[in-house]
């Protein structure tokens, strides 16, 4: 009888495991969609799925200029030096100052666009008081990962939050709090972070199979 109630025990156990791992990822396919841009310039959620304006808000992101500095820096002015042997110029602190010996500065920064588009097109060209600086844009999201991605971007982190109104809440008001339900709790954030995983590639596979 004992061996029969500790069997059911933990058939119960990963059952419910099963249920919170199909809950979050279900919350995280209710987010899965697409934006397309119209012909007229206007934006539209392709499938209109319900917590995708959510999922769009946490993912915002924003362009910044990430500048050459310390051994890029001198890593790109070598590629450079290299390209452009008659090129004179003086460098120091992520800048560059062409020395024109007469001839127009136009002509040398148009040979180091030239150049820069060949090393990578990525980077671009500052003129700072005469001086130039190298950058590339970088997309970066506006959110910290560690809230975007345990609300609703990926649903392995997702079992982190989920599982306060999955587990926490419902097994604290059975069984109180105490260090056993506790050590469960951990052990249940990455149980079910794995059964995520798994349940969300198969989605995907699925889902591209389709198409």
């Amino acid at each position: 009888m004992e061996v029969s109630n500790r069997f059911y025990g933990k058939l119960a156990a990963l059952g419910y495991v099963l249920l919170q791992s199909m809950f979050i990822v279900g919350v995280r396919i209710a987010a899965d969609d697409s934006t397309e841009i119209l012909p007229n310039g206007k934006q539209r959620d392709r499938m209109g799925m319900i917590l995708y304006p959510v999922l769009k808000y946490l993912s915002r992101t924003k362009q910044e200029k990430i500048y050459y500095e310390g051994s890029q820096f001198t890593s790109l002015i070598s590629k450079i030096r290299m390209a452009i042997p008659d090129l004179a110029i003086i460098e120091g602190d992520g800048r560059l100052k062409i020395i024109s010996r007469g001839r127009s500065l136009g002509i040398y920064s148009n040979k180091i666009e030239d150049t820069l588009y060949h090393i990578d097109n990525r980077i671009k060209i500052e003129m700072e008081e005469g001086l130039l600086r190298f950058y590339r844009m970088d997309e970066q999201y506006r959110l910290n990962k560690y809230l975007r991605k345990p609300i609703l971007q990926c649903p392995i982190c997702m079992s982190s939050v989920w599982s306060i109104p999955s587990y926490w809440i419902p097994i604290i008001y059975k069984f109180g709090f105490n260090m056993e339900v506790l050590y469960l709790g951990a052990v249940n954030i990455c149980v079910v972070a794995c059964v995520n995983a798994l349940i969300w590639v198969k989605f995907k596979s699925m889902q591209k199979s389709l198409m």
